[in-house]
């Protein structure tokens, strides 16, 4: 297939071009990951129900496995979850807090993110512990609260657990399509086109399009969609984020400019973690949890085949 030009993605809104060219998925699983615009709208019921907001990525007559591929997804991701992990005592969604369609793989890789993926970048500009934890629960508060910004974490810590084996490639494919649709959708809605989920979410698909594919993409096409948003909204001080997340914000600004559209994935993460820092914060501790964080920061470093042409 060829590759899209820049004029081209924009005509299409906030896509990632990347991993429907560079994931080498079969007919079936592409078959299988369905577009919003084919899918009819999905229900979720709440006990919140003026707060909470459908899952419009996905629609229970439209899903991405079949039920016998989802058994088999469920039991590989149960045999290559993180032996820590496994401590967790059974940990769930019980009261619906996440605002998508719960998959069993859902908490596990959400809590691996939280625990283990998150902590080591954070403790970088953190001036304290409690501030890093501080910031990691508003984080997540926020991206629970919508859709988009939910897929783009799960999208997040899996590019991770891929690029490391723990989880089959076709679910970037999956998430993938998830993060379009659900944002397609929140840019859609007067109440959540400017909302910080989507700001997040619109930023990450940014950077993880600079990280991880496309760099004039990510740059002309979704870095400049985040600017545009970010005056919309009233610039930074109008979001009342965390010291960290600002901190955040001005490193993915760095990393989209102009002028750093030549540097590699190592030399733009080398400007946030040196590689002193990473010698401090993402030391193994010769367990599996970590070696997973350690061996994927390696793995982008050294610039290493990425995660997205994998083959499934």
């Amino acid at each position: 297939m060829p590759r899209k030009s820049v004029s081209e993605e924009r005509s299409e809104g906030l896509l990632f071009v990347n991993y429907s060219q560079g994931l080498q998925g079969s007919e079936e699983i592409r078959r299988l990951v369905t577009p919003t615009s084919q899918s009819a709208q999905g229900s979720k019921s709440s006990s919140v129900a003026d707060t909470s907001i459908p899952d419009d990525g996905t629609s229970k007559e439209s899903v991405l496995f079949n039920e016998s591929d989802l058994r088999a997804l469920s039991a590989l991701a149960e045999i290559c979850k993180p032996r820590l992990l496994l401590l967790d005592g059974g940990r769930s969604d019980p009261f619906s807090v996440f605002p998508v369609s719960a998959e069993p793989w859902h908490p596990w890789v959400f809590e691996w993110y939280r625990t283990v993926h998150l902590p080591p970048g954070i403790a970088i500009v953190q001036k304290s512990r409690k501030e890093g934890e501080e910031y990691i629960a508003w984080h997540l508060r926020e991206s629970i609260a919508e859709p988009a910004a939910f897929y783009m974490q799960l999208l997040n810590a899996c590019t991770a657990l891929v690029a490391t084996d723990h989880l089959p490639a076709q679910l970037i494919l999956a998430l993938r399509s998830h993060v379009v649709g659900a944002l397609n959708s929140a840019i859609s809605d007067p109440r959540r086109q400017l909302s910080i989920g989507t700001l997040l979410t619109v930023g990450s698909i940014a950077l993880h399009e600079r990280l991880f594919g496309d760099a004039a993409v990510a740059v002309y096409v979704h870095g400049d969609a985040f600017r545009r948003m970010l005056a919309l909204r009233g610039g930074i001080e109008s979001l009342n984020m965390p010291r960290i997340g600002v901190k955040l914000l001005q490193f993915t600004d760095k990393v989209l400019s102009e002028s750093n559209l030549d540097k590699t994935a190592a030399e733009l993460l080398s400007t946030w973690a040196p590689e002193e820092r990473r010698k401090r914060y993402y030391v193994s501790a010769h367990d599996e949890v970590n070696e997973v964080r350690m061996s994927f920061y390696q793995s982008v470093s050294e610039e290493k085949t990425p995660p997205e042409s994998l083959p499934t």
